[in-house]
């Protein structure tokens, strides 16, 4: 595969409300098996200090429900490193979907920034047709977070990003598991992105980090081992766009269009450098 976008990650937030699976482990720190992005790899993944987030618009970032448990983040960190960001954007407003509250799942959340980021390259979001064709079992997504890199590992707070397989969507397709035991989330990825490639090399962000998945093999000494559940953006994508007056549909949805690939002239996503 060639030269990956990679957008910024998000994190795991720490006290994540099970959802609609009971019995599901709140979501891992860190990315677990993964390596450290590059300088401007990954550049719509952000992180709050305790969550993360995906830039999807100038003026808005996707996070989980859950990470608005205290209320919300203030602000959200560019670059590589928590601790050492290019830039830190402060945030207007946060607003979880209302279902999260009702526990019937729904783990997803917007934030509008207070200024508008103009200079990042949006990966848009993937559509419901786009899902049921290509976020199929045994695709290949791509997870971002700056949580830990597994249990008792040093290093929370850095960008990593992975390859991990998709399993398939549950919860009527609002929900998408994904990961290994050796490879997913982990603590503090909570509201990350999970992004997939298209053919013909156009990229799309299709989840945001919620939990990790009930296991019966697994004991709560290995919380970041197994699979994890990220909710689907594009089955919240109505609601985001009535409460946030923002659109973010790439193009018609009755049409859906085949993507437009790399080769065709799209803008490359993968890596892009951000202001100071």
């Amino acid at each position: 595969m060639a030269r990956r976008f990679v957008p910024a990650c998000l994190v795991f937030v720490c006290a994540c409300t099970p959802g609609p699976e009971d019995g599901a482990r709140e979501a891992p720190t860190a990315i677990v098996g993964g390596q450290v992005a590059a300088p401007g790899e990954w550049p719509t993944a952000v992180s709050s200090g305790r969550c993360d987030g995906t830039l999807v618009h100038p003026r808005l970032v996707t996070t989980a429900a859950h990470c608005l448990a205290r209320g919300g983040p203030g602000s959200f960190a560019f670059g590589e490193a928590r601790d050492h960001a290019v830039r830190v954007v402060p945030v207007d407003r946060c607003v979880g979907h209302p279902d999260h509250e009702r526990r019937k799942g729904a783990d997803v959340a917007f934030c509008l920034l207070r200024e508008a980021v103009d200079d990042v390259p949006i990966v848009p979001v993937l559509s419901t047709c786009e899902a049921a064709e290509h976020l199929t079992p045994g695709a290949t997504a791509i997870l971002v977070g700056f949580g830990a890199a597994g249990e008792d590992e040093p290093g929370g707070g850095l960008k990593r990003w992975v390859e991990v397989p998709v399993h398939g969507t549950q919860a009527g397709a609002r929900e998408v598991l994904v990961g290994t035991r050796e490879k997913g989330a982990c603590t503090g990825d909570s509201g990350g992105p999970a992004f997939l490639e298209l053919p013909g090399g156009a990229w799309r962000v299709f989840g945001v980090s919620s939990r990790m998945a009930p296991s019966t093999d697994l004991g709560p000494a290995d919380p970041c081992a197994g699979k994890a559940i990220y909710t689907s953006i594009a089955a919240h994508l109505v609601w985001i766009e009535e409460s946030s007056g923002i659109d973010l549909t790439p193009f018609e949805e009755e049409r859906c269009p085949p993507p437009l690939g790399l080769h065709e002239g799209a803008l490359d996503f993968r890596r892009a450098p951000i202001a100071l």
